[in-house]
């Protein structure tokens, strides 16, 4: 009986210490730290005993320690970029306009004739025309800033022999270009409506209520004579009749 006894004291006290311990090394157990810069990393498996980063084996156990990588937390932002794909439109070319050409006609069978002509929006590519076909043309050059441009309201353009063979009237014109572009207004040269009225214009001048002419100025000198010398002979009248005496019968 004392046998048993001394069995069972022994069993219960190896059963009591085990249970014991089953809640004893839990709450004894260590928790060590590994600091990674600054930031201390909990070690439950007591792996990085005495372990700081950079270190290649603890200062406690003298094992190898692991890679420590710090704790980050990334925030993979996914940046969508939408890209637009702009179909830029080349700037049309603008259409010429004339307003004038110098010479205005030829006798017939001349030679070569350079023609200025005078207008807007011309550029490099603008091509003067005859009755709709190119002829040589020249671009008038100016410097603005140390920048050459081509004059936009001047060119030149050359009318052939055979342009000039009879003194038949040349529609005048300029065109632009694609894109865009296109034929300008139409100037005659050697127009013959405009030949016949030269008489009128050199004695009439345009219209308008000043001279314009050489011919309009000299008639208009005479008129203002013969005005003074009426005048002076109706004034010159009217004072001889108050100074001569009335005679008496």
């Amino acid at each position: 009986m004392k046998k048993i006894n001394k069995n069972l004291i022994l069993i219960t006290t190896i059963f009591v210490f085990i249970f014991g311990l089953s809640f004893a090394l839990p709450a004894s157990a260590y928790t060590f730290t590994v600091r990674y810069g600054g930031t201390a990393i909990p070690d439950t498996n007591n792996t990085n005993i005495g372990c700081v980063a950079g270190d290649s084996f603890s200062a406690t156990t003298g094992l190898p320690c692991p890679t420590i990588s710090p704790a980050t937390n990334t925030s993979n932002t996914n940046t969508t970029t939408n890209t637009i794909n702009t179909i830029s439109t080349p700037s049309l070319n603008p259409t010429p306009t004339i307003s004038q050409i110098s010479p205005t006609n030829a006798p017939a069978n001349s030679e070569v004739v350079t023609v200025t002509v005078t207008g807007s929006k011309f550029m490099r590519g603008s091509m003067g025309r005859v009755n709709g076909e190119d002829r040589t043309t020249n671009y008038i050059y100016e410097k603005k800033n140390g920048v050459t441009y081509v004059n936009s309201t001047v060119l030149t353009m050359d009318l052939t022999k055979d342009d000039l063979a009879s003194a038949k009237p040349l529609d005048i014109t300029v065109f632009n270009p694609a894109p865009g572009g296109g034929t300008s207004n139409t100037i005659t040269f050697n127009d013959k409506a405009k030949g016949n009225s030269l008489a009128a214009g050199a004695i009439f001048g345009s219209d308008s209520f000043m001279p314009k002419s050489f011919i309009q100025w000299l008639l208009l000198l005479v008129l203002v004579f013969l005005g003074i010398v009426l005048w002076r002979k109706a004034y010159g009248k009217d004072k001889k009749y108050k100074e001569t005496p009335l005679k008496h019968a």
